[in-house]
């Protein structure tokens, strides 16, 4: 807004007149409030003023500008001086060249040597008389720094005294030995090295009758001396904060010292004629400890062919212990050698007791595996049974170990002992369950540990992630029922092929049987494979404890039709007889037991059979023809005698668990 004349601003407020807002407004605006800046323009003359004044980044710049005036003034260093400017200032301050005997010192700081010393530099090279003299006598204290490292009293009178008895002290070159005349006086030699024992090795110093006062602090550094005890006796210098003195060394005679920390006293240890004894004043030997033990780290012993009654000893390379009547056996090394040496002398029935004992009983002949089966194991998530075969492999149940390792040796998996059936003590086959979904598909062999031996397998099995499962689907029975005289109920379902024998006919008359013999029920499955192929089958076979099942078997058959007739394969049939037995073969150790395991593998010409029981196993080995022979799982149902009268209803059941080729 424009700035309104002062007049008209007046005329706006004289008496009576009311300003409107425009006008009220005009007339402060024509002013600069103090919250304002007033331009420089508007201040009259002032930016002629600043014309006339220096330019402060001008004059700051000139303050620091090291070569401003240097044509009318000299620089602090006068390197701006040209030799007219150098010569007229020497002129003005009167100085002229230096002259050439004048003496200059060093100048440290720029490594400049001058060619006189200062008086510190002298004071260094020399002693000052005032220094080493008080009163026309030597300081005590001074000698030292003379050359003159101790001044030795002494107590011999005469020179060829002190050299006759220089043993007695300490002293070296240029020491200063103190004679007496036994007067307080003493002549002074200087000791100049050499041999102690020649005179002219000792320099008088031309100084006699010298008595103590006249060399200074010499009374005070014999004050700071230890008297020499007043009475006889053996004494040792002991110092106590500021108080030193003499405590006397007095032990009992034969005693050796001992220092208690405070006083040199006797110890336990007494010497009598050359042999030492602690806590007795009668040793019997060298050292003789009194009901004491000894402890070391070690003790050298010298040859020694003494054989005294509880002695040991060093003799030919041999540590020897003698009994209580004197006679020593040697000591066994740690050794293979000594080992072998010890075992030679043992027979042949020592050796066989001691190897039984260490073993808990239980043999520690050559272990051996002929086969382990199956073969070909998956790795499916669920437990299989695995039968090692040979020869020693009866484990001692409390110090045994079964390992899986790889071809290399390396360890895979541990079997735990639980999982192992060591109750087979014929040492023919070794049984055991183990999950071999953690373990990856490879080819691998079993470690055996007995408690002393280590043995691994030569022969293989092999881990699988795949099988040709067979399909158990499609497996049918047929059933033969003897002369159709029974009343039996037979159940079929793939898997499973189940034998329930009555003891009554459906109107509950009772039944008699054919005597013992008579196969009375036969199921023959469809096959499951070839004899050409290498597989693995698992049953198991239920039994309930009824008498008249013990003729029943089950296992594998090559037969063509059924028929009520044991057709099946040797070495692959289990028979109940006594729950218990595997062809004609029983079970070792085994008890009665109704459910058992069977599982059957051939690889090639080799078909092993291993049955399991709750109490005990066995395998069998049976060499079979490779060709088209269809491979069948037969049940056969038989009958004990023909009094059934007591018994019970007959339940025999076989079960397919598993059925793979590979």
């Amino acid at each position: 807004m424009p700035a309104t004349p002062l007049n008209t601003i007046l005329n706006w407020f004289e008496t009576g007149d009311f300003p409107t807002q425009e006008q009220f407004a005009a007339s402060w605006s024509s002013f600069y409030h103090k919250d304002e800046f007033i331009p420089m323009d508007k201040v009259e003359n002032l930016n002629t003023k600043l014309q006339d004044k220096t330019d402060k980044t001008v004059y700051e710049a000139h303050l620091t500008n090291p070569d401003a005036h240097n044509t009318t003034l000299a620089k602090l260093d006068g390197s701006n001086l040209n030799d007219v400017n150098i010569q007229a200032w020497k002129a003005i301050l009167q100085v002229g060249e230096l002259p050439s005997n004048i003496a200059l010192i060093d100048d440290i700081p720029n490594a400049l040597q001058g060619n006189v010393w200062t008086k510190e530099q002298s004071h260094a090279l020399y002693i000052l008389l005032e220094d080493f003299v008080l009163n026309g006598k030597i300081r005590a204290d001074k000698i030292e720094a003379l050359g003159l490292t101790e001044l030795i009293p002494v107590t011999q009178t005469s020179l060829a005294a002190f050299m006759a008895n220089n043993a007695n002290y300490t002293y070296e070159k240029n020491d200063m030995i103190a004679i007496p005349d036994g007067n307080g006086n003493y002549s002074l030699y200087i000791f100049r090295g050499g041999s102690k024992t020649t005179s002219g090795n000792y320099i008088a110093t031309g100084l006699s009758n010298i008595t103590i006062a006249m060399v200074q602090g010499l009374q005070a550094a014999l004050d700071a001396k230890l008297d020499k005890p007043s009475g006889n006796g053996n004494f040792f210098v002991n110092r106590n904060g500021a108080a030193t003195g003499y405590r006397i060394i007095n032990p009992a005679s034969n005693y050796l010292l001992l220092w208690n920390g405070t006083d040199f006293t006797g110890s336990d240890i007494y010497n009598n004629s050359g042999k030492y004894g602690i806590g007795t004043t009668s040793p019997s030997e060298m050292l003789h400890l009194n009901n004491g033990r000894v402890r070391s780290k070690a003790v050298v012993l010298d040859d020694n062919t003494e054989q005294l009654p509880g002695q040991i000893t060093y003799y030919n390379r041999r540590f020897r212990g003698t009994d209580v009547s004197g006679v020593a056996r040697d000591f066994m090394y740690r050794d293979f050698a000594d080992m072998i040496g010890l075992w030679s002398i043992f027979t042949q029935s020592q050796l066989t007791e001691w190897k039984t004992i260490a073993n808990g009983g239980w043999t520690t002949a050559t272990m051996s595996i002929f086969l382990i089966n199956p073969i070909v194991v998956d790795n499916s998530n669920n437990n299989k049974y695995v039968s090692l075969i040979g020869a020693n492999l009866n484990l001692n149940p409390a110090s045994f170990s079964v390992t899986i390792v790889d071809i290399s040796g390396n360890t895979i998996a541990v079997v735990p002992n639980s999982q192992v059936n060591v109750s087979n003590t014929s040492g023919q086959n070794l049984i055991f369950y183990f999950n071999f979904s953690t373990i990856p598909a490879g080819t691998y062999k079993i470690k055996l540990w007995n408690g002393v031996a280590t043995y691994t397998s030569g022969v293989t099995f092999r881990v699988a992630t795949s099988v040709d499962h067979i399909d158990l689907s499609g497996i049918t029975w047929n059933t033969l029922v003897y002369e159709n005289l029974f009343n039996t109920d037979t159940i079929a379902n793939n898997t499973l092929y189940a034998i329930n024998a009555k003891t009554k006919d459906a109107n509950g008359n009772a039944i008699t049987y054919p005597g013992s013999g008579i196969f009375t029920t036969a199921g023959l499955s469809s096959a499951l494979c070839t004899m050409n192929d290498n597989f693995v089958i698992e049953i198991g076979l239920f039994f309930n404890s009824d008498p008249a099942l013990r003729d029943s078997l089950g296992g594998l058959a090559i037969d063509t039709v059924n028929s009520l007739a044991n057709t099946l394969i040797a070495g692959a049939r289990v028979q109940r007889g006594q729950f218990k037995t595997l062809g004609d073969v029983p079970v070792p150790g085994a008890t009665l037991s109704n459910n058992q395991r069977i599982i059957f593998a051939k690889s090639e010409n080799i078909l092993t059979t291993v049955l399991y029981t709750s109490s005990g196993s066995i395998s069998s080995i049976t060499n079979v023809t490779v060709d088209n022979t269809p491979v069948k799982l037969k049940s056969i149902r038989g009958n004990y005698d023909a009094a059934p009268s007591s018994y019970n209803d007959a339940l025999f059941n076989l079960q397919i668990i598993n059925a793979y080729k590979f």
